[in-house]
């Protein structure tokens, strides 16, 4: 991927280069060229905005659309979108692109109506094991919002508060009090209940308002051990709100509330075992977000609370030895490992604390090399493949610094590994950036992608089918990109 960042090249071998990568039978290999794609916008964008057009006009075979081919279209569209929401000249010519596949594709009426493959197809590439923004938690509620209507029914209205300029602050604390009491709050409601309690939550914080970061805290403290994702999820609240405060050049968010996410990340881990579910378990959590948050917020990548919980998961007693070996992945040292891959990768290609702070873990990893079982020497050499690849002369700088036993244990290792990407790893996580614009859009804004949100919100509450459901999703997402 050097020649994409690289002035030694003539463009046009450049543009050919990522288009060869990006169009390749090899999903990973076209991963790779939808990293190449992001990376030659930033250093270059007139030549990565060429890459951009020629991808959309591969798009299109005689006016249809081609599905091999507009994978790596999408997929580097999307990431860029998601990326630089704020970036009105990207998002200006990223609109102009679009549409102009939308007016020159035949049959685009009938090709709405196979949105919804399209649609699962893209959330199967979601990385299933920590994020629950999956295609099977969309299914779980679709069967269980014909059983839960009056809970659908007070969601529906919370969405209008999304908009900080509707509603009296007392009637949002009076519909949350009633949704979160202990008597009527269920963990299988989980996953709709948190989309909806934390765009209230957060849009509402970056429009001012304060009150709510004592309210979402609260929140948190009230039903914590209930082993639900609202539970665990205030950390991520707190990385949104960061990130939304960034783009908005305000103040950043003061010490105490570093010191109530790294008290939400220590009950997640300790007392949750850093595990949370909904209609099914999942591993890593808060934790993903949480880390980014704390370094950010601290300024440094060395972070005290991410050694303590490693130096903890080796402590043989505290292991969870109560688990299967085919649960092997649930104990704390392969989540923390987890934790770091995600960290690294899904965050870490676009965010440069998180990729730091990554290396600082797999460093605090490196203190207990001896104490590496077969399954910690495979992922170990599964996470630092895969940062080879995208990283490489980091990786390089890391090996340099290790002991020379450990650095050729590790690269034995390495070489008998061939991790799997795919371009849903590489959008993950991005969309963070896109959801902290749209939540710190103006009060009162119409027509923006916050009201697109709410809309899609609203049916998903509903007990509308999941076809229609997914095809208003991309639906949306078309619309606000064309």
């Amino acid at each position: 991927m050097a020649i994409t960042i690289s002035d030694r090249f003539p463009q046009d071998t450049v543009v050919e280069c990522i288009l060869f990568v990006c169009c390749h039978p090899n999903p990973n290999v076209r991963t790779f060229g939808v990293l190449s794609v992001f990376r030659i916008v930033r250093a270059n964008y007139d030549v990565g905005l060429r890459v951009v057009k020629a991808l959309a006009g591969k798009a299109l075979w005689h006016g249809f659309v081609c599905p091999s081919r507009l994978e790596p279209f999408a997929g580097s569209a999307l990431g860029l979108f998601f990326e630089g929401t704020n970036n009105e000249r990207l998002c200006a010519d990223l609109h102009k692109i679009t549409g102009n596949i939308i007016t020159k594709a035949r049959g685009v009426k009938i090709a709405k109506w196979l949105l919804p493959p399209v649609a699962s197809a893209f959330l199967a590439k979601v990385p299933d094991d920590y994020n629950p923004m999956n295609l099977a938690e969309i299914k779980f509620w679709k069967k269980r919002s014909k059983q839960q209507k009056g809970l659908a029914d007070k969601l529906t209205k919370c969405i209008d508060y999304m908009d900080p300029a509707v509603g009296r602050d007392e009637d949002v604390l009076e519909t949350f009090d009633d949704i979160f009491h202990p008597n009527s709050f269920s963990v299988e409601d989980g996953f709709i209940t948190n989309l909806v309690f934390q765009g209230v939550m957060i849009s509402r914080i970056l429009a001012g308002k304060e009150l709510f970061l004592d309210v979402a805290y609260k929140y948190w403290d009230a039903i914590k051990d209930t082993g639900s994702v609202v539970g665990q999820d205030f950390a991520f609240e707190m990385r949104i709100i960061q990130l939304g405060l960034q783009q908005m050049g305000r103040t950043p968010l003061d010490d105490m509330w570093t010191s109530r996410a790294e008290e939400t990340l220590r009950h997640f881990f300790f007392q949750q075992k850093a595990r949370f579910r909904i209609s099914q378990e999942y591993i890593c959590g808060v934790l993903v977000a949480g880390f980014p948050f704390l370094a950010r917020q601290k300024g440094s990548v060395e972070l005290k609370l991410l050694k303590e919980f490693i130096d903890h998961a080796f402590d043989t007693e505290k292991q969870g030895n109560d688990l299967t070996a085919s649960e092997r992945h649930k104990r704390l040292d392969a989540i923390l490992l987890r934790v770091i891959e995600v960290d690294a990768i899904e965050y870490g290609t676009y965010d440069a604390p998180a990729r730091g702070l990554a290396f600082f873990g797999l460093k605090c990893f490196l203190d207990y090399i001896d104490k590496f079982d077969d399954f910690m020497w495979e992922r170990m050499a599964t996470v630092l493949s895969r940062m080879q690849t995208y990283f490489p002369g980091e990786v390089t700088q890391f090996f340099k610094g290790l002991p020379v036993d450990s650095s050729s244990q590790l690269q034995l290792h390495m070489n008998q590994v061939w991790p799997k990407e795919n371009i849903g790893s590489l959008l993950s996580m991005r969309t963070e950036m896109f959801y902290a614009a749209l939540l710190s859009e103006p009060p009162g804004k119409k027509d923006g992608f916050r009201s697109q949100w709410q809309g899609f919100l609203r049916i998903l509450t509903s007990d509308t089918g999941l076809a229609s459901t997914l095809r208003d999703l991309i639906g949306r997402v078309m619309d606000a990109i064309s």
